[in-house]
């Protein structure tokens, strides 16, 4: 049954990167121009060699690095992304689910352009006001790395992420 406690941001932490070192491989290569083709865009390798090549992975590990204790104790994480991962052999959510104490459960949520990161905030407080959760790391992911054509307006600008811990708040109306 959800409560109507509200949700308190305990902590939070954003990063950009600069170059990274992710290098598409053959593989990746073909599942890239594969998927363009299904949804009938133009396959563009050299958007992937003018990217910064930074992987979800990288950027999931750097931002849980930086939030420190913040970041224990947590009982789900909540990717979330516009932008798909260029690292098509990489699982940032298991990655770090592994390296927080317990492995909690982690899913990501993408494909839902700008309201991305407000459908992960609303899922992370649902599963908070349940009591399903006491603690939720949301990371908001942005990558430069597109491998296929899309206007300059709709192109990320930069490698970044950001990292909230979420918690339920039985205070007074105190929180989000």
């Amino acid at each position: 049954m959800t409560t109507l406690a509200p949700v308190r941001l305990v902590g939070s932490v954003r990063q950009r990167f600069g170059l990274g070192d992710y290098t598409a491989d053959a593989n990746a290569l073909a599942h890239h121009r594969d998927l363009a083709a299904t949804f009938g865009v133009e396959f563009d390798p050299a958007a992937l060699s003018s990217s910064r090549h930074n992987s979800h992975t990288t950027m999931c590990l750097a931002v849980l690095e930086q939030l420190g204790e913040l970041a224990e104790p947590i009982d789900l994480v909540i990717l979330a992304h516009t932008v798909p991962d260029i690292d098509v052999a990489g699982a940032a959510a298991l990655a770090l689910a592994h390296r927080l104490t317990g492995e909690p459960p982690a899913f990501g949520i993408g494909h839902q352009g700008v309201a991305t990161s407000f459908t992960a905030l609303r899922i992370a407080a649902e599963y908070l006001r349940s009591g399903d959760a006491k603690r939720v790391l949301v990371l908001l992911l942005d990558q430069s790395a597109l491998p296929y054509r899309v206007p300059a307006r709709l192109r990320p600008l930069a490698d970044a992420a950001t990292g909230l811990v979420l918690a339920a708040d039985e205070s007074d109306g105190a929180g989000l």
